[in-house]
């Protein structure tokens, strides 16, 4: 979907990293949290996801010190509902690490390595089916 998503030009018409940008929060955030109800109705964005079946997303920028920009985002099923306050304290708890492997894949070149979208399914499979004592909120 990811791949698809690109080559249809949904990325660059994405308001969710400019969103995001101005919201400024250090870690995930969700969909709700950037957007009202009634801008996500009318967005085109989530027009296309919603049809795609997807629809909400736990998003995060990360500026390190390298001057890179890095954009994580996670996509739900549109039936499942926004993210919640455990899921997003979950992946805050994993932010870190996946800033660094990122940026040690992208200075590697590990990022043509790899197809977008197998990389995007495999992170969130094992997010998924992650259910550990460290990835349940306090």
């Amino acid at each position: 979907m990811f791949a698809e998503f690109v080559e249809k030009g949904w990325a660059a018409r994405n308001p969710r990293p400019a969103r995001g940008l101005a919201f400024g929060a250090g870690g995930f955030v969700g969909d709700h949290e950037l957007f009202s109800p009634e801008e996500m109705d009318a967005d085109p964005t989530y027009g296309y996801l919603r049809g795609q079946g997807m629809g909400w997303c736990a998003g995060k920028i990360a500026a390190p010190p390298s001057g890179d920009m890095l954009v994580f985002s996670w996509e739900r099923r549109f039936v499942d509902g926004p993210f919640d306050r455990a899921t997003l304290g979950a992946l805050n708890a994993i932010g870190g690490h996946l800033a660094r492997a990122a940026l040690i894949a992208a200075r590697l070149g590990l990022a043509r390595a790899w197809p977008p979208r197998r990389c995007a399914v495999r992170a969130g499979a094992r997010l998924q089916s992650r259910d550990t004592p460290e990835a349940r909120p306090n």
